[in-house]
């Protein structure tokens, strides 16, 4: 059923994309003000539909993984190739569960940085002592990589992204 759940949430995070060109098309006489705010409403919709099937599917994977781990265990004596398998689907587990970890320690953090930029959360977070942890972040970045881009000196010009004097963040 989460499964189904997911499916369903991305299917409804989808009806909530619209482009600029969507609202000039759909409301021509609209303001750009109100095509603005438009665009944020159905932005912050989609956003809670995509957290929503990333969590159904999440959760979805992890029942699969105990549902098979229970139904592989036997009621007599436990053969090499059935405890093979179990420790495989329990590795898995533990597997899907780090991964959920690392999603949840790197919200709030960029999936690209340009130049020396630090990976940290860009806005306010809870438990931020635990989510900038660099030994927990390296280990988090194992699932989630991050993109890293490299800007030569000479491309940037003072406040542009990867300049020095745009970010604050540079030890």
């Amino acid at each position: 059923m989460l499964f189904v759940a997911s499916v369903q949430c991305a299917f409804w995070a989808k009806e909530y994309v619209v482009a600029p060109g969507d609202l000039d098309a759909w409301y021509g006489d609209m303001s750009k003000r109100d095509k603005i705010a438009y665009q944020r409403a159905h932005q912050l919709n989609f956003r809670r539909w995509a957290a929503r099937m990333n969590k159904s599917y999440r959760l979805g994977i992890l029942a699969l993984l105990s549902g098979m781990t229970v139904a592989l265990v036997p009621t007599g004596s436990l053969g090499v190739m059935r405890s093979a398998a179990i420790g495989v689907i329990i590795a898995g587990f533990l597997v899907e569960l780090l991964w959920i970890f690392s999603t949840w320690l790197l919200d709030g953090s960029p999936s690209i940085v340009f130049g020396l930029d630090r990976d940290e959360p860009l806005r306010p977070v809870s438990f931020r002592s635990i989510r900038t942890s660099p030994p927990l972040r390296r280990l988090a970045r194992v699932f989630v990589p991050l993109a890293r881009i490299d800007v030569p000196p000479g491309d940037t010009t003072p406040g542009q992204i990867g300049s020095p004097s745009a970010s604050e963040s540079i030890a």
